[in-house]
């Protein structure tokens, strides 16, 4: 992620960087301005880096130029680009398909299709996130009642098990609920982890950081 590049870029002896997790592309416009960025060369404090914006639409490219001193070989010069290769706008390919490879993967991917078009439920009333910033949205009180659920589950039989337990979340149709409407109401498989709370509240100050700085 942005925020652990910064850093990781100042730590001797990383040679280039492979990062993600925004959905942005590196270099680009979207990182002007920022600390350390050098676009025209594709690097973050010296070192070459790359994030190939998401879902396959670009191809991440850094080349290296090495040197053989005593031995041991280090990085005199390098570019990065990361190079286009869907049109997310028009929905097309910009290469050329590799049939090779597709033959190649071809049982795990319709294996994969397969699951994530399989039922895991089913909901009797529609579930959406249309209005979630403006009201109590059922897409996340569903994740939320769940992880409630999961903790509440686990604490049975402990000290904790009659402590009142907060379940926090942040942002289906009616019918079966498959695998693939999870994903995309939830992309990333959350770390379920609990917080002891007494009533001392200490205050963190916010600092922005490298990825929210403000343009």
């Amino acid at each position: 992620m942005e925020n652990s590049v910064l850093y990781l870029s100042q730590v001797e002896g990383i040679d280039a960087i492979l990062f993600g997790h925004a959905h942005k592309t590196f270099p680009s416009a979207d990182f002007k301005g920022k600390t350390g960025v050098d676009l025209e060369k594709g690097t973050i404090n010296g070192v070459p880096s790359v994030e190939p914006g998401f879902w396959g639409d670009h191809l991440g490219i850094i080349d290296l130029n090495l040197e053989n001193a005593d031995g041991k070989w280090k990085v005199v010069d390098s570019k990065t680009e990361a190079r286009p290769i869907y049109d997310t706008a028009n929905k097309k390919s910009l290469v050329d398909t590799d049939q090779a490879i597709v033959d190649a993967v071809k049982t795990e991917h319709d294996a994969t299709i397969e699951y994530v078009r399989g039922p895991v439920g089913n909901t009797s009333a529609p579930i959406n996130s249309y209005f979630a910033l403006v009201q109590d949205d059922p897409s996340i009180q569903i994740v939320t009642n769940a992880q409630k659920w999961y903790v509440e589950k686990n604490l049975k039989g402990t000290e904790y098990e009659n402590l009142p337990v907060l379940s926090a979340g942040a942002p289906f149709k009616a019918g079966d609920v498959t695998e693939r409407l999870i994903i995309r109401t939830f992309r990333q498989e959350r770390l379920r982890s609990r917080t002891y709370l007494t009533s001392t509240c200490t205050r963190i100050p916010y600092t922005p950081l490298w990825s929210r700085e403000p343009k």
